[in-house]
Formats: structure tokens, sequence, C-alpha cells
């Protein structure tokens, strides 16, 4: 007569399945870390910006006692939130930043100044990057200036600006 009981099939040994537990926790932790920090950017065109700086010369546009600017859907850039903010200093220095990305790992963006910056401009408490203080969402208090670094020049009015948040 044959046997037909199962083949015995040996069982895995704790630490092996200890040790594939701890992989699949490591990856599960990384993806979710991503996905909690990882904000795609918006697009941004200069010929819009530069649209959106005209409608503020005009008086079309214009913000409110935060600084903030609701833009309205024909002016819209692509980013979900359509706010600017705008500064203006004692100098009659016009700075307009541009959010494209927001999440707990920075901010990034793009600025306008209506005119070339001197090193009167820049914060003098930092250096590499430069930085200059201007209005955002993340003013606190909400009277202080926020200092944002100019990461790349892009031309003598535009520059891009990219923070680092929690990480």
């Amino acid at each position: 007569m044959i046997n037909k009981s199962p083949a015995l099939v040996k069982q895995p040994s704790i630490g092996s399945c200890l040790l594939i537990s701890f992989f699949s926790f490591v990856v599960c932790f990384c993806l979710f870390r991503w996905w909690l920090l990882y904000e795609p950017e918006s697009p941004f065109n200069i010929a819009k910006g530069n649209a959106i700086i005209a409608a503020i010369n005009s008086g079309r546009l214009s913000e409110d006692v935060k600084g903030q600017v609701i833009l309205p859907v024909d002016l819209s850039y692509g980013f979900e939130s359509n706010f600017i903010y705008l500064t203006r200093n004692k100098s009659g220095l016009l700075l307009v930043y541009f959010p494209t990305a927001e999440s707990r790992s920075g901010t990034r963006g793009y600025i306008f100044c209506s005119r070339e910056l001197n090193k009167n401009d820049l914060d003098q408490e930092f250096i590499d990057p430069p930085h200059i203080r201007l209005r955002t969402q993340f003013n606190w208090p909400e009277d202080e200036l926020a200092p944002h670094p100019l990461t790349e020049k892009i031309t003598s009015h535009w520059y891009r600006s990219i923070t680092e948040g929690i990480s």
C-alpha cells in the first residue's frame, strides 16, 4: 500500500520570520514617509507670471492686509491654492511669491522682483544661498517677513526658491 499522506514541509524559523517582518516594516515605512513628504510641483510659466504682474501693476489685482492675492480663474497658474503673496518694502521694491509646492518637506516657488536686487535688499543673516524676506503663507508671527532662499536666478527679475522643512 502506498502512503498518501501529505509531504512534510519545513516550517520557517522564528528568526527568518522576524527578519522578513522587519524588512517589510522598513519598506512600508519608507513608502509611507515618501508619500507623506512628497508633493508634486505644479508647473510654472513665467509668461503667465508676467501677466499676473501686469494685472498687479494695473491695479486689477491687489493684496489684502496679509499680502495675499486670490487669483481669478483667467490668471490661475496651476497651483491648487491660487494664492500669491505680495511684499512691498520701504524702498519701493515689489516682491511677489508664487508657491508651486507646499509640504512638510518644504516649499518650492518663484519670486518676482520689480527691479534687480542689490546687496541692501538681501537678508544679511544668510549668505549662501542669499535670502530675501517676504510674505508667504508661513509667516509667524504674521507681521514678520519670512526669509526665503534665492536658490536660482532665472532672469534679472525672477528667482527660484526652495525651502527645506521637516524631513
